[in-house]
C-alpha cells in the first residue's frame, strides 16, 4: 500500500542522506539500504539492521503520529545500525526478514539518543519530536509496569534528551526543513 510505504521511504531517505554526510558517512554510503513495511497494526516495532535493512511495522505509525515522529524512531534505529558495525557489510542487498538486533546498554541508548537528535536535525526534522515520542511511549505504558521502572526508563531518558536538545535545535535551525 503506497499510502503506508511512501512516508516510510520519504523519512528514511532524508535520514540516510543526512547519515551519509555525518560522522557515519562512509558506513552509511557503503550499505545497500532496503526498506520493508510489515502490516502489524498492533505492534509498534521498527528496527534497522546493521546491513541496511529497515523494517517498519504499521503499528509504528500510530505511535509516531507524524512524519517527524517516524523520523524520531528511525533516526534512533539508524544510529544503532551505523554505530554498531561488528557485522560486516554484505556486498549484496539483503532481505529485511531478519530479527531486530540485541538489546543495548543504558549508556549505548543514551549516546544513541544524543546522536539521533543530531541526525534528525540534519535531516530537517524537529529534534523535539524525540522527546514527544518518549512522552507518548510512557503514556502508553502507564498502568502496565512498575512506576519505578517507568521513571528510570522514561523520565530519566527524557531528562537526558532535554539536555541534548539545545545543540540539536541549533543544527535544526540551519537544516533544509522536511515538509
Amino acid at each position: 500500500d503506497a499510502r503506508i510505504l511512501e512516508p516510510a521511504v520519504r523519512v528514511a531517505s532524508r535520514l540516510i542522506a543526512a547519515a551519509r554526510r555525518s560522522d557515519y558517512g562512509s558506513r552509511a554510503r557503503a550499505l545497500c539500504w532496503v526498506i520493508a513495511v510489515r502490516n502489524t497494526p498492533t505492534l509498534p516495532r521498527s528496527f534497522v539492521r546493521s546491513d541496511g535493512g529497515i523494517v517498519v511495522s504499521t503499528g509504528t505509525f500510530r505511535l509516531a503520529e507524524t512524519e517527524s515522529g517516524l523520523a524520531a524512531i528511525l533516526s534512533h534505529e539508524l544510529i544503532h545500525a551505523l554505530a554498531h558495525d561488528e557485522i560486516p557489510v554484505s556486498p549484496v542487498c539483503v532481505s529485511t526478514t531478519g530479527q531486530p538486533p540485541a538489546l543495548f546498554t543504558r549508556e549505548e541508548e543514551s549516546k544513541t539518543d544524543e546522536m539521533s537528535l543530531k541526525l534528525m536535525a540534519d535531516a530537517g526534522y524537529d529534534p523535539r519530536e524525540l522527546l514527544g515520542l518518549w512522552e507518548r511511549m510512557k503514556r502508553e505504558q502507564e498502568g502496565t509496569r512498575d512506576e519505578v521502572l517507568l521513571h528510570f526508563t522514561y523520565d530519566r531518558r527524557m531528562e537526558q534528551i532535554a539536555q541534548s536538545l539545545p545543540q540539536a535545535l541549533r543544527r535544526y535551525e540551519h537544516a533544509n526543513r522536511a515538509p
